[in-house]
């Protein structure tokens, strides 16, 4: 009993002052820890075809708030819309094209800092989207926490007749993420692949990219459709699939010395009166933490 008194005395004054004692018995060190909302829509700004262009994406514009990082595919026109609607402390990224003809449509928008930024085209293309610089639009940004982040917004050919096509540019998109990903950062990749994720070639891209997850799989609810033509009135125009898919992602990689907790993964932009495009986008909450560390140091040691 006097060895326990003993032990509890020497326990509480080490908790106090400090002591070697408590250090001995090791620490965790938890890095920091930075949450962030981040969202995917394709636009629909083709020229010609999309309808109510200015309205629709003004509102994507002033919706964008809620996210910390926002990549949007095929604003091909009316990016103005977009851009006179953001807040102050939010920037676009909005490439020029190395194609002659229409750029990617890519555009990131970030209320963090900017350190890197990219296009990377595709050498492949088919029909009548040879038209347009497809490729991924490449964004590293900075967190207060001094963290990098590389992130990869990304359009992939679509329809099935160019499914040869689409495989060429998957692996393109793994060449060129799997390069830049050599420096260890915490990654993410969104964008509408144009692929279901039941697919043989959802499943190419994950052997190719190893290490991503899906946050949809993880946290999402129900069967993730953001190409809707029951739900969706703009989805049901002449020539487009009949068929409900989930055409659109966001996926993850943990750092070398940090990792992702995905919180919650959503559909947005998918209730009458938002109807912001012809696709629903895809949002995730998540939670960017540091790997902890163990010190063990030995009583006595000094700092």
């Amino acid at each position: 009993m006097i060895k326990l008194y003993l032990f509890f005395a020497l326990f509480m004054s080490a908790l106090i002052t400090n002591s070697p004692l408590l250090l001995a018995l090791g620490e965790e060190t938890f890095g920091e820890e930075t949450r962030l909302k981040v969202s995917t829509l394709n636009s629909w700004g083709i020229p010609f075809f999309s309808e109510k262009l200015e309205e629709r994406f003004a509102k994507i514009g002033k919706e964008s708030a809620a996210a910390d990082i926002m990549g949007l595919q095929e604003v091909f026109q009316g990016s103005k819309h977009i851009v006179k609607n953001l807040r102050k402390n939010q920037k676009h990224i909005y490439l020029p094209a190395s194609f002659p003809w229409l750029h990617s449509g890519l555009m990131f928008i970030t209320k963090h800092q900017v350190v890197q930024k990219k296009h990377f085209s595709f050498p492949e293309c088919g029909g009548i989207q040879c038209l347009v610089d497809r490729g991924v639009l490449f964004l590293q940004i900075k967190l207060p926490t001094g963290q990098l982040i590389n992130i990869f917004n990304l359009h992939l050919q679509a329809y099935e007749e160019y499914k040869d096509v689409r495989a060429l540019q998957l692996k393109s998109v793994a060449l060129t993420i799997n390069e830049i990903l050599r420096d260890g950062n915490p990654s993410i990749v969104m964008g509408d692949l144009n692929v279901m994720d039941s697919s043989l070639e959802f499943k190419d891209l994950q052997n190719k990219l190893p290490g991503f997850k899906d946050v949809w799989k993880i946290k999402g609810k129900g069967p993730g459709h953001t190409w809707n033509p029951e739900a969706n009135p703009w989805s049901g125009h002449e020539g487009e699939s009949k068929v409900f898919q989930r055409l659109d992602y966001i996926l993850i990689k943990d750092g070398l010395n940090s990792f992702w907790e995905v919180e919650a993964a959503q559909l947005e932009f998918n209730r009458p009166g938002l109807f912001l495009s012809d696709h629903f986008g895809v949002g995730a909450n998540l939670r960017l933490i540091k790997k902890p560390e163990t010190v063990k140091r030995s009583i006595g040691q000094k700092d």
